[in-house]
């Protein structure tokens, strides 16, 4: 399982999500951050993956899970290569915060922006 991590929310129960800002990618204490919280939950199979986050606060603006396979991604703010054990789709350029959604009882819930 893929664990993407940050404090700000859990998407669903296989992947949960976290930023990184660029003083964590540069600081020291990141490797020890992710060594712990890596063995932490790799007895749940979970693997954490790191993702940089660029042009919003946090990664859940960035991407969003709609079902156990697929995530609705903005590429421009974050790298969705981390992402590549799911479907991906491309919110386009012009709907940026299109892939801040939410998905409650089979139903996908957008801003009307």
């Amino acid at each position: 399982m893929l664990l993407v991590v940050d404090t700000s929310s859990i998407v669903n129960a296989r992947y949960a999500n976290c930023k990184l800002t660029r003083r964590s990618f540069s600081s020291d204490a990141y490797a020890d951050e992710h060594d712990q919280l890596s063995k932490a939950v790799e007895r749940h199979d979970y693997q954490v993956v790191p993702v940089r986050v660029d042009g919003c606060l946090h990664l859940k603006t960035a991407v969003s899970a709609l079902d156990e396979e697929t995530v609705v991604v903005n590429p421009d703010w974050i790298d969705a290569g981390k992402l590549s054990g799911f479907k991906h789709i491309l919110v386009a350029a012009t709907e940026p915060f299109a892939a801040n959604c939410l998905v409650l009882n089979d139903v996908v819930h957008l801003s009307a922006r």
